[in-house]
């Protein structure tokens, strides 16, 4: 029964997220997350939401709970047999958007490192994703030398949450 509740209530979340209501949207998947960390059988669901609510929380431009939601959601993943563990590279993509946000250009830089690292692990070298990933990283890695802001473009490469559902 609790599965099919905190299921309902991710549902309820990408609903929410698509009509815009992004607070409503909030509320449901941290509902949902307090049942799924219950369960360490679902530690890879309780990751794929976290991942969602910062990216919603990033896209609300509440970046401290953006940070502490992926520093959860990487935790969460990281500590999952090894194939599950590649979920970890979109989180360290949200966590370099996050840490950019906040002018935190070396810290960013090194997570969007762990992430090209990650995708290139899953993906290859020749995909056209770790290409725009490259991108990104050079970027943050040139506004590290400068100090100055840089704001990613989320469509330029794969958003740990997809704009209209979490992970699977």
């Amino acid at each position: 029964m609790a599965q099919a509740k905190w299921h309902a209530l991710m549902c309820e979340a990408v609903r929410w997220r698509r009509l815009n209501k992004p607070a409503q949207a909030i509320q449901c998947l941290i509902q949902a997350i307090e049942l799924t960390q219950q369960s360490p059988d679902l530690s890879r669901d309780t990751g794929s939401m976290l991942n969602y609510l910062a990216d919603l929380y990033l896209q609300e431009g509440q970046l401290a709970q953006a940070e502490a939601a992926i520093r959860q959601a990487l935790q969460t993943n990281l500590s999952l047999p090894e194939p599950e563990r590649s979920l970890g590279a979109d989180d360290f993509m949200i966590l370099a958007k996050v840490l950019s946000r906040q002018a935190r250009h070396g810290e960013a830089y090194e997570a969007g490192r762990q992430a090209l690292a990650s995708f290139r692990q899953q993906l290859g070298t020749h995909d056209k994703l770790i290409a725009q990933i490259e991108e990104m990283v050079e970027e943050l890695g040139r506004k590290r030398e400068n100090g100055s802001g840089v704001e990613l473009n989320p469509n330029r490469a794969r958003q740990g949450a997809s704009a209209d559902r979490p992970r699977e």
